[in-house]
């Protein structure tokens, strides 16, 4: 019998954790919509929604259109997307 490692940083065992980033990186180019259905879906709580945007533009709203760019992991196995409206 193996054995099973604990990463300690966010307290997955490593085939969690492979998982985890698989499904984050899947992510990528979802809308805000479909990225929130997909990770309540899988049991991934979004903690927050960050918004990236040109220089000299203010955006501070986003709504279900805006497509994500990246997708951060917390400690607690919830996500934080940060997103930018698209063109």
């Amino acid at each position: 019998m193996g054995y099973t490692e604990i990463n300690e940083s966010n307290g997955c065992t490593e085939d969690e954790e492979v998982h985890m980033t698989s499904f984050c990186n899947s992510l990528i180019g979802y809308t805000v919509g479909d990225a929130l259905k997909a990770a309540g879906d899988r049991g991934y709580p979004v903690d927050g929604i960050f918004i990236s945007s040109p220089p000299k533009i203010n955006i501070t709203e986003y709504d279900d259109t805006f497509r994500v760019i990246r997708v951060k992991t917390l400690n607690n196995k919830s996500l934080n997307l940060l997103v930018c409206k698209p063109l």
